[in-house]
């Protein structure tokens, strides 16, 4: 575990930020800050979900934010696609905790926790906020992107199973997204801040976002519908030509076991042009039949 603690004098409360802790240490934290064991555990969880409390003593707020991953076109699962941020903060202190190292919280300490433009710990939490929400804007582009490229092969009719595999992947981080989004929304209504520039921007960039991934999602959603309907006309036209060939060989393989029969009495064995005119009344169907799909126009 990481501890860094930084105190601002001039507005007279504490940020402590913790990086990968266990839970021995979260609950000696938790002890010295006075938050309420419950809250400490629900920070371990590695797929909890975004949340808002206001406690007696303090406000609990858990975000996700959007990582890097090596394979990011197989993610499907929240705990592969994002990492978790708790806050607890009061008027006299702000506990940041995180599993994985971010450059937003130093650079959001420089400008303004040393700097003394945040005056309140909620200040703070709404630039962090704001930060986080930042780290879903790229994914939006590169999800869109992406779309795009499968849009075209579906279209162009360059189907296969492994592109059906690529859409869920596809959907899976969309839907993930955009339902984190939801439920971090809850949260920027939540924060009230005297910063009203800064929580009015934090605001407006999660409504933004929240379009974004509805579309990307939406799209997403008729890509795969196109996808299904172009099989569904691929496999009714490969049914198609299959019922073409039957229709043409039905009534010929009837006369061939009509004739195969081993009857002994059969007129027409011993009729002289009997071959010829059996193969020339076969020819004749089978025009009748290609004139008669030509019309209907099933060629």
């Amino acid at each position: 575990m990481a501890i860094s603690e930084y105190i601002q004098s001039a507005m007279g409360f504490q940020w402590v930020d913790v990086v990968s802790p266990d839970e021995a240490e979260l609950l000696a934290l938790g002890e010295k800050f006075q938050i309420h064991p419950y809250s400490i555990k629900d920070c371990l969880e590695p797929d909890h979900l975004p949340k808002y409390e206001s406690q007696e003593d303090y406000h609990f707020i858990i975000t996700r934010l959007m990582i890097e991953h090596p394979h990011s076109s197989k993610i499907h699962t929240i705990q592969q696609a994002t990492s978790k941020l708790a806050f607890f903060y009061n008027e006299k202190f702000i506990l940041t905790i995180h599993r994985l190292p971010l450059d937003f919280i130093a650079t959001t300490k420089a400008k303004y926790y040393d700097s003394g433009k945040c005056q309140t710990p909620t200040d703070i939490v709404v630039r962090l906020l704001w930060n986080v929400l930042k780290t879903y804007e790229q994914p939006s582009l590169e999800l869109a992107k992406e779309i795009d490229i499968y849009e075209e092969r579906i279209f162009l009719k360059n189907l296969s199973p492994l592109l059906m595999q690529n859409l869920y992947f596809l959907k899976r981080r969309t839907h993930i997204a955009h339902k984190l989004l939801q439920m971090t929304g809850g949260i920027a209504q939540s924060i009230q801040s005297k910063d009203k520039i800064a929580l009015n921007d934090m605001r407006d960039m999660h409504v933004q976002l929240l379009s974004v991934y509805a579309q990307n999602l939406e799209d997403v959603n008729n890509l795969l519908h196109f996808y299904m309907s172009i099989s569904s006309q691929k496999t009714n036209e490969v049914m198609r030509i299959l019922t073409v060939f039957s229709a043409f060989f039905l009534p010929l393989t009837f006369l061939a076991g009509v004739y195969g029969m081993n009857f002994k009495y059969m007129p027409e064995l011993d009729y002289i042009h009997g071959y010829k005119l059996t193969w020339l009344f076969m020819i004749l169907i089978t025009i009748f039949i290609l004139q008669w799909f030509w019309r209907k126009k099933w060629l």
